[in-house]
Parts: structure tokens; C-alpha cells; sequence
């Protein structure tokens, strides 16, 4: 709808919920589908832009160090760790939380050192010294 008349100091929310399963902009929104931020040649695509950060002029500026802070510690787990399946406790990658914040169930997994103490101490060491 249209012509709405939004009062001057009235808090206006964006709809993140909404904007994320749009059909038009996602197709089959409901699929757990992670290439749909990918090309047809495997590059991720720049025409979709996830709501997260906000839009228009109130976008977040921090967006992008928050970006690449996120993707390097991520790295940084999947190379320091081997991260496993406990047999005893099986991971059920659809159990989730729904509700205004959707996060995960808790869930168990093993964290397993991929290099030992001594080697990491000289890699850092190596690391400092320049």
C-alpha cells in the first residue's frame, strides 16, 4: 500500500523476516538452499543483498569489518580444530529455535587440537618475530 503518512519521531521497523523470504528476490525461500548466494559459475552474487545490516540510508557502516571479522575467526576455528560428531549425540542440523531471534538448539560436538601445543607455540613465536 501507499500514501501512508508516518508521523514526525515515529519508530519505523524494517521487516527482516519478511524481506528475507520474499519470493520474488529468493526463490523457494523456505529451502535450506546456501547456493542461491552463489552464481552459476560458483562466484558468490552480488545482486542479493542479505537484510541483516539494515538497508537504505540507516544501513549499518560497520557491516563490512563485522563481515570479514566473522569469516577470520571462522577460519581461524576450522584451522586450529577438527570439529566432529559425537556418536552419542547425534547432530540434528534442522532443530532450531523459532522465534524472533532463530538460533540453533544446543547441540554437542568434539573440538579436536589439528596442531599440538609445542607446534603452535613456535608458529607464534615465528609469527612475532616478523
Amino acid at each position: 500500500q501507499r500514501n501512508y503518512c508516518i508521523p514526525a519521531g515515529a519508530s519505523v521497523v524494517g521487516n527482516h523476516w519478511s524481506v528475507s523470504l520474499d519470493p520474488a528476490v529468493y526463490p523457494n525461500p523456505h529451502k535450506f538452499d546456501p547456493q542461491r548466494w552463489l552464481t552459476e559459475d560458483g562466484r558468490i552474487r552480488h545482486d542479493l543483498k542479505p537484510p541483516q545490516f539494515g538497508f537504505g540510508r540507516r544501513i549499518c557502516p560497520g557491516q563490512y569489518v563485522a563481515d570479514r571479522s566473522v569469516f577470520i575467526n571462522t577460519l581461524l576455528h576450522l584451522w586450529a580444530f577438527r570439529i566432529s560428531e559425537l556418536s552419542s549425540a547425534p547432530l540434528d542440523v534442522l532443530a532450531f529455535f523459532d522465534a524472533m531471534n532463530t538460533h540453533p538448539l544446543p547441540f554437542q560436538v568434539k573440538f579436536e587440537p589439528r596442531v599440538k601445543a609445542a607446534e603452535l607455540e613456535a608458529i607464534l613465536a615465528n609469527y612475532h618475530a616478523g
